[in-house]
């Protein structure tokens, strides 16, 4: 991951996951 995702966590209750590299997001639930 190339973000730093703390505050999606405490927001949402899970994060979405950003790889710059590959060019995708992901949405991940705790």
């Amino acid at each position: 991951s190339s973000l730093d995702t703390d505050v999606d966590k405490t927001t949402y209750g899970g994060f979405v996951d950003v790889d710059i590299s590959d060019g995708t997001i992901s949405l991940r639930t705790l």
